[in-house]
């Protein structure tokens, strides 16, 4: 995976937990991960550790790891969590990333409730929403990770309705995946300012060729326009 990352210049993952207990902390693949993207040119990425909980639990997992310098950043947990992810401190974290033509893209890195029912779930729609509204530019604007919804089940396709509507005019560039989503504000073919040049899914293995997660890598290649 590590290896892939050269082909990229921003890279949003999930699922880069740190786990508490008590005194101790388990860490060390996160940090090896950490070291490993950093010599490959991701000198920039936001704090892996933001909310490590104090006692018992795990932190959000969410990072972002740019080649571009990160101007601003912000985190947050979800305010509302289901009892089966109480131990979890899921949230979000949104990078401002400076590209070499000066312009910035804002992007953010989440991962959401895992629960069957989805009044949680809503309640994060909300919350990462009400910070997409916030922004001042949202002219150029990622919010991609893993929304543990999808469309096409009849049992969520009100929630992932409610996720539109407050992600709106962002669009979902992988409406069918399972639970993984990339939403692009303003593309270039409806007047804005991201030309979304290519995109798709990556699956990753190991030389033994057993799949490296249960999720398939989403890839966004976009160019930005002044």
């Amino acid at each position: 995976v590590v290896a892939e990352a050269s082909h990229y210049d921003v890279i949003l993952l999930q699922e880069l937990f740190i786990m508490r207990l008590g005194f101790h902390l388990i860490v060390d693949q996160v940090i090896h991960l950490q070291k490993e993207l950093v010599q490959r040119g991701f000198t920039y990425h936001t704090d892996i550790a933001y909310n490590v909980p104090h006692i018992l639990g795990q932190s959000a997992g969410v990072a972002v790891f740019s080649r571009w310098p990160i101007v601003d950043c912000e985190h947050a947990t979800f305010n509302k969590r289901s009892l089966k992810d109480s131990l979890n401190a899921k949230g979000f974290v949104r990078a401002t990333v400076q590209m070499p033509s000066g312009q910035t893209l804002d992007v953010f890195s989440t991962h959401m409730d895992s629960v069957r029912h989805g009044d949680v779930r809503l309640s994060q729609f909300d919350q990462i929403g009400d910070a997409v509204r916030l922004l001042r530019n949202n002219e150029r604007l990622v919010v991609a990770g893993d929304f543990n919804i999808q469309r096409k089940s009849l049992n969520r396709a009100k929630e992932y309705k409610h996720l539109e509507e407050k992600l709106y005019p962002l669009n979902d560039l992988f409406p069918e995946q399972d639970c993984d989503h990339v939403f692009v504000s303003n593309v270039a073919e409806k007047g804005g300012k991201l030309d979304i040049k290519e995109y798709g899914t990556l699956d990753f293995h190991t030389p033994d060729g057993l799949r490296v997660s249960d999720h398939h890598g989403l890839e966004v290649i976009i160019e930005a326009s002044s």
